[in-house]
This record gives C-alpha cells, structure tokens and sequence, in this order.
C-alpha cells in the first residue's frame, strides 16, 4: 500500500490542479478557435495572452464611427466564494451588495478608459447610435479576479497583496448592422506584479486596473487600424 507523507500529498494535490488548468485552458483555446472557424474568422495573431481572428479581406478604412454596447462584467468563477472563505472577518465579507458596487466600478473605469484612449487616437469617433460607417463593438469583461477589493467600513482594515489582480476582456466587433461579424479578440491581462506586497485600497485598484483597460483598447485600436 503507498504511504504518502504529508508533504508528497500536497506535491501531487498542486500537480494535479495545474494539470486540470492547463487542461481546461487548451479546451478553452480549441473552443474559440472553432467558434472563430464558424463564423468565418481567421486567425490574425496570436500570443500567450492575445487572440485575434478577422474577416478574411476586411477593410477597416471605410469605417469613422464606433458604437460600443454596455459592458459586462463578470467575476472569476467562485470568486466571492473563495474571496470570503479566505477573509473571514466581517469587515473583509463581500456580501452581493458589494458584487455589484465591485462590478459597476469596473463598467465605469472601463468606459472612462474607452472614451479616452479612442479620442486620444483620433481616427474614430464615438456615437450613440450606429451610421452605415459605424463599427459596432461589444465587450465583456470576464474573469476578474480582484485580490484586495476596497470596502467601505467603519473600522481600519489593510490588505497585503503583491499584485492587484487581472481580467479577460472578450470583444466581438460587427458592421454597422450588427449582423455580420468582422473580428474577435480574445485578451488576457495580468495588472502589474511588484514582487512584493503592499498596500491595497480602491484607488490604487483603479490605477493598476486602468493600465490593463488602456492596453486593452489599445489593442483593438491595432485590431481595426
């Protein structure tokens, strides 16, 4: 009978895990590319975070305007979950409320970031209703993982982290009938690791975070140039 030390457990628990993320990360990869394949896309570029498929023959020239639909926003799965199982005090509990203050924090920085970053670029404006030279762009942002989230509270409390987490941002961008697919980008970042802790708060969430958007929309900028 195989006696395994506590240690030897842990060993194979952790080589399992990361087994099964890889795994589940290669079915995700092949999944997209077959959605991508269905709808007529190819693959344009691809890098350990960054998928991009296109339209084969597009031309992104003929268009000067952008619609952008609302945001999602959507938590790693379990995240509050697992965020409370680890932060047992009541002043660190994330309760629904707070989800959704969490969520609409992140719709508005990514907004305030888009408007930005496509006024900064100058070749696109941005309409509330979509013209015949309109790009129409969908974006959601999934798995967000937020190591320290800030909350309000009557009493001091400090969180350690050394980064202050990261996002997916999944963006479908159409023709202005909204009907035909012209490309797909598929973004994964990691805000900045210091390699060592500090302290976490809302505003120095939002800095990091704000870095991940702009790159973000500096992307899809590269996208459709």
């Amino acid at each position: 009978m195989l006696n395994l030390t506590q240690k030897s457990k842990k060993i194979l628990t952790n080589l399992l895990g990361m087994t099964l993320i890889i795994f589940a990360g290669a079915i995700f990869a092949e999944d997209t590319k077959s959605d991508a394949k269905d709808s007529g896309l190819e693959l344009k570029s691809e890098s350990k975070w960054l998928t991009v498929h296109v339209k084969p023959g597009v031309d992104f020239s003929g268009y000067k305007t952008i619609k952008m639909e609302d945001v999602t926003v959507a938590f790693k799965d379990d995240w509050q979950r697992d965020y409370n199982k680890h932060y047992r005090g009541i002043d660190f509990r994330i309760d629904d409320k707070d989800m959704k203050e969490l969520t609409d924090r992140a719709t508005e920085q990514f907004d305030e970031v888009f408007s930005e970053k496509i006024a900064e670029d100058g070749r696109y404006s941005l309409v509330d209703k979509a013209g015949k030279d309109s790009l129409i762009i969908k974006p959601a942002i999934v798995d967000l993982d937020i190591n320290g989230p800030d909350k309000n509270t009557a009493s001091s409390t400090t969180v350690m982290v050394r980064q202050a987490g990261e996002a997916t941002l999944l963006l479908d961008i159409y023709d202005s009938t909204g009907k035909k697919l012209l490309a797909t980008i598929i973004d994964e970042e990691d805000t900045r690791d210091y390699s060592r802790a500090f302290r976490t708060n809302r505003v120095r969430n939002k800095s990091e975070f704000m870095v991940v958007y702009r790159r973000w929309v500096e992307n899809l900028l590269d996208t459709i140039k």
